[in-house]
């Protein structure tokens, strides 16, 4: 029961990580169909390409073979040993790239899925593969019920190809071996063509569908739960929580050093209490009034509250108060558009004859 709440628990889709570190350990996704595709795709290219002198070889050693089937002879076993080392290298010389070929196709079919990983954790052993319950439920599950399909439909087309071509060139191999027995090599050549083809085209549709499942089944099996998402994220980006309170911790010190430079500002603009930006001029230090302090709501009244405590002229401008929270920023000089606004202020401020103790703290 636990296991099945496990696996519906999983209802998101693998992140680019969960893939990737997959794909780093060697769980891939690999279709075997496509690997027997390209490999029928590379014989019937060495047939294709080397049918003639495969053909012209075997005729030639065949017909030297019947012209001479009267002075061989096999009297002892060293006779009958040359003769079959000769049939065999005879033989090797046509099936050995046959061989080759298929063996090439199909490591160039997986390469075409995916890059080769070198992993040697899948070499080490696991006990729940020697599980009972775990091997049982790798028998009897979806994917071996699907591979169970795959085998029956291949069988049934393959015997269907096999005995419509075959049934043909049993017919002509008896006719050649009747007429001219040296022709059947390259019959028998020619005659594999014809069968490959229809395998070749059998082995592509169950590719592209084998290679679509194999996909999906791929990424099924990585889906993962919400809490495993979250985790995840938080191993990537951070706790939140962890980040909200660095967070918190940042703005109080800004706060606290914003405070403790409240009493050195000369003058405050509010608006009038949800606002507050605390604003120092003095031509020999800065060419523009600096920004000391800024906050809003409760901070606002705490350094409305902080200049009236140090007597510092408090200027009402709702427009200007709003406009430097937004963007002035603390510890940086005020945007040049407000320089006529707060002009008028400082100009306000020495006509009151104020200025001047105010720039001297």
């Amino acid at each position: 029961m636990a296991e099945h709440e496990d696996k519906s628990s999983k209802t998101e889709q693998p992140t680019e990580k969960k893939l990737s570190t997959a794909i780093e350990k060697g769980q891939t996704a690999l279709s075997r169909e496509v690997m027997t595709f390209t490999s029928l795709l590379a014989m019937l290219a060495v047939l294709g390409l080397g049918v003639t002198g495969f053909a012209a070889g075997m005729e030639s050693w065949l017909a030297g073979l019947l012209d001479q089937a009267g002075t061989i002879s096999l009297s002892d076993h060293d006779d009958a040993r040359r003769f079959l080392g000769e049939v065999m290298v005879t033989a090797g010389a046509a099936v050995v790239p046959l061989m080759a070929a298929l063996a090439a196709g199909s490591i160039l079919g997986s390469l075409a899925q995916n890059l080769p990983q070198a992993n040697l954790e899948r070499l080490v052993p696991k006990a729940e593969r020697l599980s009972p319950a775990a091997n049982a439920r790798r028998i009897f599950g979806l994917s071996s019920l699907v591979e169970l399909g795959k085998s029956l439909v291949k069988l049934a087309v393959v015997g269907a190809i096999l005995f419509y071509v075959g049934r043909q060139q049993a017919a002509d191999m008896a006719v050649t071996a009747m007429g001219d027995p040296g022709a059947i090599p390259g019959l028998m050549l020619h005659e594999a063509l014809r069968l490959l083809w229809p395998l070749a085209l059998v082995a592509m549709v169950l590719a592209v569908g084998d290679m679509a499942w194999t996909r999906f089944k791929w990424r099924k099996d990585l889906m993962m739960s919400r809490h495993e998402v979250k985790e995840e994220y938080k191993q990537a980006e951070g706790d939140p929580e962890v980040k909200g309170r660095i967070k918190m911790l940042a703005r109080q010190r800004l706060a606290k050093r914003m405070m403790a430079a409240v009493p050195r500002a000369t003058m405050v603009v509010v608006n009038p209490t949800h606002y507050a930006v605390a604003l120092r001029y003095v031509p020999e230090e800065s060419a523009a009034p600096v920004v000391l302090a800024k906050g809003v709501d409760s901070l606002a009244l705490r350094i409305r509250g902080l200049a009236e405590a140090h007597d510092l002229p408090v200027i009402e401008n709702k427009p200007l108060a709003r406009a430097l929270f937004d963007q002035a920023e603390v510890g940086q000089m005020i945007p040049a558009e407000f320089y006529q606004a707060v002009a008028e202020i400082i100009l306000y401020l020495q006509a009151r004859g104020r200025y001047a103790e105010l720039a001297a703290r």
